[in-house]
């Protein structure tokens, strides 16, 4: 699969955990971790307490990813029509109902081609870094900075 774009946002469960944290005077590592443990978007949060304030700040960092996604389409040369999918992943998608709301956001939203669908991962915390690897080996195979390992014979001894 070759991806339609590729960014970075400065924003993302760090930033949810900390507005969260600030707007309802809780410490940073209980919100968080009332957002890991059972945390649900399902569209009927109550507006106060930290589940409510949770809710406000996963919608603004969708405004906010979304934002910078048209921004990037109007920089890129994307082909429009384009029917593409869309992976989650990261702690930021998994409480249940991230997909359904990104979708919802996605299809508000101006970007000139339609997403098929919106899936998570199996492993959501884990798939960024094995993704990240992926990604740079592919980066270096496409480069040929791919380089070969230091044979044996040159590696220092080990010392007991």
């Amino acid at each position: 699969a070759v991806p339609v774009m590729q960014f970075s946002i400065a924003r993302g469960g760090d930033w949810i955990d900390q507005q969260t944290a600030q707007a309802t005077g809780t410490a940073v590592d209980k919100v968080t971790s009332i957002k890991e443990d059972d945390f649900q978007l399902d569209f009927r949060t109550d507006v106060g307490g930290v589940e409510g304030a949770l809710s406000i700040y996963y919608e603004n960092l969708l405004d906010y990813v979304i934002e910078n996604i048209e921004r990037e389409v109007d920089e890129e040369d994307i082909e429009e029509g384009l029917d593409v999918p869309v992976v989650v992943t990261g702690g930021t998608s998994s409480p249940e109902g991230f997909e359904e709301l990104f979708e919802h956001h996605l299809e508000d939203s101006t970007i000139p081609f339609s997403v098929n669908e919106v899936r998570s991962i199996d492993r959501p915390l884990y798939s960024v870094a094995r993704g990240s690897l992926v990604a740079a080996r592919s980066e270096e195979e496409s480069d040929g900075s791919a380089s070969d390992p230091e044979p044996e014979a040159e590696a220092a001894p080990e010392s007991n």
